[in-house]
């Protein structure tokens, strides 16, 4: 009788030791990995299957800082590749991030408080992006700005609008670092 009374007390080990392989199974299983405030687009000529490490949160960092109403770029020159895009919201109303362009569209960040940041990562290709505001009307009050990748601009170049209306004066609609 003694043969019975010991099983049971190692059922609660069982039962718990069985709980930690199927955890243990369960993560193993897995090997995506997705961030919410990140986002990828994959490189030119490839398929979505093949998307770079991107989306894990890597590329190279570019600094954006948001106020009213201005965007404004750490780097003027982007070659293709994976970028984060930090944008630090040092304005007093809220704000976001969107990123247009060659493989991407609307791109974002979160909207962000004043004094907060947030990110989104991208894969740049050779072509044209606006940068952008979409909190409304922020867009169409300067929050735009536009980069040239790769060896379309020669090494690109980034525009800085401000606050006030747009002139009608041709495509120079803002500062050129």
């Amino acid at each position: 009788m003694g043969s019975p009374r010991n099983t049971q007390h190692f059922a609660p080990a069982r039962l718990g030791l069985l709980s930690v392989a199927l955890l243990l199974l369960a993560a193993c299983g897995s090997s995506k990995s997705a961030t919410s405030t990140s986002a990828s687009s994959a490189p030119a000529g490839a398929s979505p299957s093949s998307q770079s490490a991107s989306a894990a949160g890597e590329g190279t960092k570019v600094t954006v800082s948001e106020d009213e109403f201005n965007i404004k770029l750490d780097r003027s020159s982007f070659p293709p590749g994976a970028y984060t895009f930090v944008a630090d919201n040092t304005g007093k109303f809220p704000h976001a991030l969107t990123i247009d362009g060659p493989g991407i569209s609307d791109q974002s960040t979160a909207t962000l408080s004043p004094g907060s940041s947030g990110s989104v990562t991208v894969t740049l290709q050779n072509g044209s992006y606006e940068i952008y505001c979409p909190v409304d009307g922020h867009k169409s009050k300067g929050m735009d700005t536009h980069i040239t990748v790769g060896a379309a601009g020669s090494g690109g170049t980034g525009t800085s609008s401000s606050s006030g209306p747009s002139s009608s004066s041709g495509s120079s609609g803002g500062s050129t670092y």
